[in-house]
This record gives C-alpha cells, sequence and structure tokens, in this order.
C-alpha cells in the first residue's frame, strides 16, 4: 500500500495551517485540536474554522499562540514570507519525527534560546538530525562490542 502526501495550498491559511498538522507529530499522529487549544490557548474551535478553512481573518493572538505552538514564524501562517523554504523544512521534520525523533526532544529544542529568540525550523531540523545519527552511532557500536 502507498501512502502518498496530501497536497496542501500554501497560499491559503487553510493550507499552511494543513501542513502544520500534518509535519507536526506526537507519538507519529497529528496533534488533536484539544491538545493545540490546551498548549496554546486558543480555542478548540478557532483551530478549527483556521484549520478548515472557515476564518479567513484569524486574530492575532491565535496567529502568534499557534506559531508559537508550532515553532514558525507569524509571516508564515499569515503567508508573508519565507513560506516555500518552511514548508520544505516542515515536511523534512515530519521525515525525522516518523524516523523516530521524539517529540519531547522537539519541545525541548523549541525551547532553548540564549537570546530569547525561537529556534528555527531549519535550526530543529539540523540538531534532530545529529542526534538521530548520535543515536544510531551508539546503538550500532554498543551492538559490536563483545562482552
Amino acid at each position: 500500500m502507498t501512502v502518498t502526501k496530501p497536497e496542501f495550498d500554501l497560499k491559503t491559511l487553510q493550507g499552511r495551517i494543513g501542513l502544520l498538522f500534518y509535519c507536526y507529530l506526537k507519538d507519529r499522529r497529528p496533534y488533536s485540536y484539544q491538545e493545540v487549544a490546551v498548549a496554546s490557548g486558543i480555542s478548540k474551535s478557532a483551530i478549527g474554522r483556521m484549520h478548515t478553512g472557515e476564518s479567513q481573518n484569524p486574530k492575532a493572538d491565535a496567529i502568534a499562540a499557534l506559531a508559537g505552538f508550532f515553532g514558525v514564524s507569524a509571516d508564515y501562517i499569515l503567508g508573508l514570507r519565507n513560506v516555500e523554504e518552511t514548508a520544505a523544512e516542515l515536511l523534512q521534520l515530519r521525515e525525522l519525527l516518523l524516523a523516530g525523533a521524539s517529540e519531547s526532544s522537539l519541545r525541548a529544542i523549541h525551547a532553548i534560546s540564549g537570546d530569547g529568540n525561537p529556534v528555527t525550523i531549519a535550526d530543529t531540523v539540523k540538531i534532530l538530525t545529529m542526534v538521530n545519527a548520535l543515536q544510531q552511532s551508539e546503538t550500532s557500536a554498543s551492538g559490536s562490542r563483545e562482552p
């Protein structure tokens, strides 16, 4: 059975938010509206309206909260700049999460910031790639040792 990636129209708010839900995974499944609502402080119904395209002009605080939860810029959510670049990074992030990178690692990376600026998706992808490589090399090394 072949699984195909859904298409997201990145020119629309619905498409950009749809990609966020598709790429950010918790235990290898998309977050529920309820989980995002609890963590971000946005109502479940407001999240649903943005995700389905019913709401095209969400409030600034909702945009900021979603951006913070998903670790993207408000400019991405609004479609103002770096949309294609961010989309490519999000798809890389999804692959890392499907390959076994933990959601808690992802959250820890987003929390790290010495200068108060959030870690970018590109940096997150780089960090998770390095962590995965280290874990694989440690697993290989421990498997090749003789007792």
